[in-house]
């Protein structure tokens, strides 16, 4: 019992300390600060109701009705926290779905008090698993599951190339949640939650500090990084914003900065699901097919004017719709991987001055 007072009254701390620091990140949102934030409150939280639940196993007759109110918030914290982390990712349009989930669990905790389907309280006070324990256990793991998924689509989003702390976070739940579900004595489930939170946390710092901030395209840094790993086949395409500094110093920053964000976001719509986007300078971007892309493999020129013509397609849309923005011109080459990448880029940006000259004329 010394040692598990020991070990909650580190969670609970460390989870405190935790809180302290994420306040003090500067990469991350507000939003995300208060997501994590609150995480860790509710798993400390839920390891203190767990804790004083355990100090009322085998109690006073007379304390039954709160060792099943701290069980119930233990049974109930978990979930939530869950559902708060997915919902911090913002990849799921319909969270009410995971709302409703949650008050059905709530309300199977009170029902449980009366009927003890998932656990009960013997005569004794003395905590025991009822049939129906494996029900909560589906839902913490199909929950945990789903949480592992929005993080991997949340890496997606962002183009990730921190794919190993996923998969870490895979490995350790998959080797450590079961602990607990098969050693009925042994409390290790919020502890390891916790350890799962502090890679999510890392993993998401590494999702946002590889993006450029204004546009939410992969920055310079990314890009650098990137031309080391091309050792295939591919194509290379160089964007720039048109007349980007008559725009500044006519308009404003701020309407330079609507064109550089609609710039990405066209970018990103016609180019993201077949390669990386990065923003490599002021208003210039560059795209690198991945290895996978069908325009990549087949070297075509009339697929990629194809292409090409879409994306124009839709930047002369805004432009009408927003004459500030004055477009954005392109140019492409191909390249057979490490040796004539550079080769490829300084390619790619000739042809986009040159289009850029021909529509100026």
């Amino acid at each position: 019992m010394e040692f598990y007072s020991a070990v909650v009254y580190i969670q609970v701390l460390s989870a405190i300390a935790l809180a302290m620091v994420i306040w003090t990140n500067p990469i991350l949102d507000n939003d995300l600060k208060k997501a994590f934030s609150l995480e860790f409150g509710i798993l400390a939280a839920a390891s203190v109701c767990s804790f004083v639940a355990d100090r009322l196993n085998g109690a006073d007759e007379s304390l039954r009705v709160l060792h099943y109110a701290m069980k119930i918030l233990e049974f109930s914290f978990i979930p939530v926290l869950i559902v708060v982390a997915i919902a911090s990712l913002k990849v799921v349009k319909r969270m009410y779905i995971f709302y409703i989930l949650l008050a059905i669990n709530f309300v199977s905790q009170l029902l449980n008090a009366k009927f003890g389907f998932i656990y009960y309280m013997d005569g004794s006070n003395v905590y025991a698993r009822g049939n129906l324990y494996c029900l909560y256990v589906i839902l913490y793991v199909s929950f945990t599951l789903l949480f592992v998924n929005y993080i991997i689509m949340k890496g997606m989003q962002y183009q990730s190339f921190s794919k190993g702390i996923v998969l870490s976070i895979c490995i350790f739940l998959a080797l450590t949640l079961p602990i607990q579900i098969v050693f009925k004595n042994v409390r290790t489930a919020f502890v390891v939650i916790e350890f799962a939170l502090i890679m999510a946390y890392i993993y998401i710092n590494n999702l946002v500090i590889q993006l450029d901030k204004l546009t939410g395209m992969l920055n310079r840094w990314q890009y650098e990084k990137m031309l080391k790993r091309v050792n295939y086949p591919t194509c290379v395409f160089i964007f720039d914003v048109d007349s980007f500094k008559t725009i500044n110093d006519t308009f404003g920053h701020r309407v330079g900065d609507r064109a550089l964000q609609l710039a990405a976001s066209e970018i990103k719509k016609h180019f993201a699901k077949e390669g990386y986007c990065f923003r490599i300078g002021g208003d210039e971007f560059c795209v690198i097919l991945k290895k996978k892309s069908k325009y990549a493999k087949a070297q075509s020129d009339e697929m990629l004017w194809a292409l090409i013509d879409r994306f124009e397609t839709n930047i002369k849309e805004i432009h009408r719709n927003e004459p500030t923005f004055t477009g954005v011109s392109v140019g492409y080459a191909f390249t057979d991987g490490p040796f004539d990448i550079n080769w490829a880029i300084e390619k790619a940006d000739m042809m986009m001055y040159k289009k850029k000259r021909r529509s100026k004329e």
